[in-house]
């Protein structure tokens, strides 16, 4: 007698009873899924550029030419893999994330450095002057430097950091929506500056200053249907900023924010805007806006998490411009 097993309407077992009553049990493999063309050249460069192996792991040389199918043009490709980047995180110079079950340095020029395994996928990071804070399963923190090398991080902080954050972020978001409610109309579609999850994951985790939006003696906000972009200073006149076109992500760093604009012809540039400053370009490229996921500012450059078709991209823009 045979029995097939369906998961979700699909046959997924077979069973079989023999005479003597003995069961087997096969499982039915899925059929292999192809990866995109671009995708599979870019790791065929990878792998001829990995031979000879690098005398340090993780460390190779730049990605192959073919690495411009994937990078939008206007870009430089950083990192791909068929997995997402999660948790991308900078101090200004040094940029981490996880890839899949991996903590990974990512460099211009060079392909993700492998630090350490992580328990699971999601969980926060945080950079520190001696490497990259991490949560183990029994919730104890580490530090793990760029060698891979791990020591506990023995700081009490008595869920001090989670009770900060819990009283200090409606604080935050009501006094942000008291203060654009005064500047844009009524009927906007409003896109305001917000903390981010991965910044308060970390802090709640780890402790150390607070995240970057709600350090900042601004409000922030985008009216994307007419383009602008609104500071509400603590202290001073509000101000807006035209940025050319229709706003579709905005992030906070130390000093300012940045904004991924949508442009005509295709265009999506990177603007940084400094309190009380005039708004800088960081470069342009021409692909989908809705694609960017994330936005950093590196050493003066602007890396952008796209949602690329091999699953995860971080690109670097190419030049810098007038604004």
């Amino acid at each position: 007698m045979t029995l097939e097993l369906e998961r979700h309407g699909r046959p997924s077992a077979t069973v079989r009873v023999a005479a003597d009553l003995s069961i087997q049990l096969a499982w039915d493999r899925p059929a292999p899924v192809e990866a995109p063309a671009a995708l599979r050249a870019w790791l065929a460069g990878r792998g001829a550029a990995l031979r000879p192996p690098s005398p340090e792991r993780g460390h190779a040389p730049a990605a192959s030419a073919d690495a411009g199918e994937i990078a939008p043009p206007g870009t430089t490709l950083v990192a791909a893999a068929s997995s997402t980047y999660r948790r991308l995180c900078t101090d200004g110079a040094r940029v981490f994330a996880l890839q899949g079950w991996t903590l990974v340095r990512l460099q211009k020029g060079q392909h993700a450095h492998e630090i350490c395994p992580v328990f699971r996928p999601d969980t926060p990071i945080a950079i520190r002057a001696g490497g990259v804070l991490l949560l183990e399963p029994s919730g104890r923190r580490r530090l793990v430097t760029e060698d891979g090398e791990a020591r506990p991080d023995r700081r009490p902080l008595f869920g001090l950091p989670a009770l900060r954050l819990r009283r200090a972020l409606p604080r935050f978001v009501a006094a942000r929506d008291a203060a654009l409610a005064r500047l844009v109309p009524d009927d906007a579609d409003l896109l305001p500056l917000d903390p981010g999850y991965d910044a308060c994951d970390a802090y709640e985790a780890f402790g150390g200053a607070l995240p970057a939006a709600l350090r900042l003696r601004s409000f922030w906000g985008c009216d994307v249907a007419r383009g602008l972009l609104h500071e509400v200073p603590a202290r001073g006149a509000p101000r807006q900023i035209a940025l050319g076109g229709r706003p579709v992500w905005l992030g906070a760093t130390g000093t300012g924010v940045l904004v991924v604009v949508a442009r005509d012809g295709g265009e999506v540039a990177v603007l940084a805007v400094d309190a009380g400053a005039p708004a800088r370009s960081l470069g342009a490229f021409r692909g989908r806006a809705d694609g960017v996921l994330a936005a950093l500012c590196v050493g003066g450059e602007a890396w952008l998490r796209l949602a690329g078709p091999p699953g995860g991209v971080v690109v670097a823009l190419d030049g810098a411009g007038g604004a």
